[in-house]
């Protein structure tokens, strides 16, 4: 059973193709879409035409198509972040994409935009369902040192989602020497999240 993270950026996701793919519906429908007027169409630079038309496939879930949008996208301007972030996106709904190509993707995008903590915390949220556990913890941390007003949200999310995303990779019959290290960390971030340190939250514990 695929199992849909919290994400700090918006609700709940959608799971679309695989276990550990999931896309975020909420981030293309509604308000979240931009609609040019045809004015602005006819100006728009043609890289951003076809960022904004990926978009718009995303929000009907019409997943390969967004895909060649942004794609095309990328060719026109290797420069956007945009593009390379909705490729990623658009490829969760694509099973024939590669894990490893679509956090080349997210990388992409965070190449060009390093401080963006949206990027950053969907390639946590990513990693961990493809069991990229460093990069998973490694995109989180620097999602919450970019939005630090938010770090709260980015160290319960990966506290929460590495320790589950791990047991559904590894079932239920691991051992508890191979667990222990796991709760361990997803402890620290849960206590992280409360902007407590370790030996005050043993105190509060004891």
């Amino acid at each position: 059973m695929a199992r849909v993270g919290l994400n700090p950026c918006g609700d709940v996701g959608v799971a679309v193709s695989s276990p550990f793919r999931y896309w975020y519906r909420n981030l293309y429908v509604g308000a979240d879409v931009y609609s040019p007027s045809p004015l602005q169409v006819m100006t728009m630079p043609d890289a951003d035409k076809e960022i904004k038309a990926g978009e718009r496939k995303l929000a009907e879930m019409d997943f390969a198509a967004a895909l060649s949008k942004f794609k095309r996208a990328i060719k026109l301007d290797p420069e956007q972040p945009a593009a390379h972030f909705g490729k990623a996106e658009a490829a969760l709904g694509v099973p024939k994409v590669s894990a490893k190509e679509i956090i080349d993707d997210y990388q992409a995008a965070i190449d060009l935009e390093p401080q963006n903590p949206f990027f950053l915390a969907r390639l946590g949220s990513f990693s961990l369902e493809a069991g990229e556990w460093d990069l998973a913890e490694e995109s989180y941390t620097r999602a919450a040192e970019a939005d630090p007003e938010n770090s709260y949200l980015y160290y319960s999310e990966f506290g929460l989602e590495y320790y589950y995303a791990w047991m559904a990779k590894m079932g239920d019959d691991v051992s508890e020497a191979d667990r222990d290290p796991v709760v361990r960390k997803s402890l620290i971030y849960l206590i992280r999240s409360l902007d407590l340190d370790e030996e005050t939250a043993k105190r509060l514990l004891g």
